[in-house]
């Protein structure tokens, strides 16, 4: 994995292989997303994000632009 520097983290370093994942695994609290698909996930993450979304969370608050979802 390689960051905005173009230099990878350094074996062991702070950053886990799987961010993403292990975010969701630490099952959040809230959850803010914007509708539709995200470009900065890849099929895999999507997928695991709507999975979560739909069977952990509910939409707590909207504003159109951006749903905050909470666990229930």
């Amino acid at each position: 994995m390689q960051g905005w520097s173009g230099l990878a983290p350094p074996e062991g370093g702070y950053i886990e292989p799987d961010e993403f994942g292990r975010i969701l695994e630490s099952r959040p609290r809230y959850i803010l997303k914007r509708p539709g698909k995200l470009w900065y996930l890849d099929k895999a993450q999507d997928r695991s994000l709507a999975k979560v979304l739909s069977e952990d969370y509910e939409v707590w608050k909207s504003s159109g632009t951006v749903a905050v979802y909470r666990r229930r």
